[in-house]
């Protein structure tokens, strides 16, 4: 998981400390300070969904470059928590606009959602969906299977919280203003749109060149 996300975490501290003056500052013109917090999420979006992707695209290669077989099982889990960085990058700029608005019981209600849903659907996750996820595994063709299933299940049940648990606080920051549910959904799926079909190309690319 560390690997998977450091690329987000180090951007998303960085993101952070720069927003934080510049909401608090703007809080006076809510018109402005959504805007943005708009400019932000998309910017953000532009950089880090692209990476999530292309890292996914080019992890099954990486894995069997520096690890051999002995670690392919963990290539699904890798994976799923790219696409689970993916909507990480929504969190940063939220929390920051939700603290710079003075809304600190609204920021701990969604952090207390945050970990009750996310210990709710792990938990489910890996006492149901192991065993098929074990036998999935198994029909892919990947190695140790068994081992691998439970840390799957993790990482899906990770990719739902942050995909759930993200856009809600967006909802949750700018239900009071005059922003439309479709103003900032479109910033979070225009990214995935642009970037999937490009990681597609990536991951299939050595398959393409072995072929020529």
């Amino acid at each position: 998981m560390t690997h998977s996300n450091q690329t987000i975490a180090i951007i998303g501290a960085q993101i952070s400390n720069v927003l934080q003056p510049v909401f608090s500052q703007i809080g006076q013109d809510p018109v402005r300070q959504m805007s943005g917090f708009i400019r932000a999420i998309r910017y953000m979006g532009m950089f880090a969904v692209p990476i999530s992707v292309i890292q996914a695209a080019v992890g099954p290669s990486i894995f069997a470059a520096l690890f051999g077989a002995k670690w392919t099982g963990s290539v699904p889990s890798f994976l799923a928590l790219c696409v689970s960085q993916g909507f990480t990058f929504l969190a940063a700029p939220t929390v920051v606009l939700l603290k710079a608005q003075g809304r600190f019981r609204a920021f701990f209600a969604w952090q207390a959602a945050q970990v009750f849903l996310g210990a709710t659907i792990m938990a489910f996750f890996v006492k149901f969906g192991s065993r098929p996820l074990s036998q999935f595994l198994n029909g892919v063709g990947f190695a140790a299977a068994e081992e691998s299933a439970p840390a799957l299940a993790i990482s899906i049940a990770s990719a739902l919280v942050w995909a759930t648990v993200c856009p809600a606080a967006m909802w949750l920051a700018t239900r009071s203003s005059e922003l439309r549910f479709r103003d900032w959904a479109w910033v979070i799926v225009e990214p995935w749109i642009i970037s999937l079909p490009v990681s597609v190309g990536i991951a299939l690319a050595p398959t393409l060149l072995k072929a020529v």
